[in-house]
């Protein structure tokens, strides 16, 4: 592990423990150490939902994996097969840690949402905005370098193979449903400001995804999220564990 990897790690639990004790004491190896520290206003509603994100790294979602958490893959740049890596791994660390693998939750990001009646006018209406987005990204220093530079440098690629949602809203379902199958996934972000479009048009974008194909997504992949949060379901994985921990020190009495 690097150092701003373990640097992450170490921060990362700290605040884990200012949320949930009082009094800490803690020394560590990046920061003075702590002496009988209680941080104020206390969380009201217990200690917040941290979704960890991952974009390349496989650090994130083994920190994600070691306490429970969700994990967010960026899913902006790369090939599907890049972040179902991540996810595989993330699983299989979660169940590993002792987490019930129905409470691993998953978010996906989206690379950018066009849609259009068809998909060949979306093609024809944001050609120009979207392969000029990607020239100006491109940064020849870090070429082949994962997460940096899309693989998908036309429009076309991109409906066909990339992560963003561009094309009519079938396409649009339809793409989202084939991540789904690949990374079963809970939760979805869409970005409407990637390619330059005015506030109006953005607003016009949210509106056609909520009308048009959230529905059906909600539909044809559901989900637990919102019927047990991570946050409920890391309580009772705690306390499961803890019950345990009680009952094996009983029979070793």
């Amino acid at each position: 592990m690097t150092l701003r990897w373990e640097y992450q790690a170490e921060k990362y639990e700290l605040l884990r423990r200012l949320w949930r004790e009082e009094d800490v004491h803690r020394e560590g190896e990046f920061r003075p150490p702590l002496r009988g520290v209680t941080t104020v206003p206390r969380p009201y509603a217990g200690p917040p939902v941290v979704w960890h994100g991952s974009a390349t790294s496989l650090h994130s979602p083994e920190l994600a994996a070691k306490h429970g958490d969700p994990l967010f893959v960026a899913n902006a740049v790369q090939p599907k097969a890049a972040y179902a890596r991540l996810l595989a791994h993330y699983r299989e660390r979660f169940a590993a840690r002792g987490h019930d693998p129905a409470t691993a939750f998953v978010g996906a990001g989206s690379g950018g949402l066009l849609i259009a009646d068809t998909t060949e006018k979306a093609a024809d209406l944001f050609r120009e905005r979207y392969e000029e987005r990607v020239r100006q990204s491109y940064k020849p220093h870090l070429a082949g370098k994962p997460g940096y530079n899309t693989p998908f440098r036309t429009i076309e690629d991109a409906i066909a193979n990339g992560p963003q949602l561009i094309g009519s809203p079938e396409r649009v379902i339809e793409k989202i449903l084939e991540n789904h199958a690949a990374y079963r996934h809970d939760l979805r972000s869409v970005t409407v400001d990637a390619f330059g479009l005015g506030v109006a048009e953005q607003i016009e974008q949210l509106q056609r995804f909520a009308d048009e194909v959230a529905p059906v997504v909600r539909r044809e992949a559901p989900t637990r999220l919102w019927a047990q949060s991570p946050a409920t379901s890391q309580e009772a994985t705690s306390q499961e564990a803890t019950s345990q921990e009680a009952t094996s020190q009983e029979a070793s009495a």
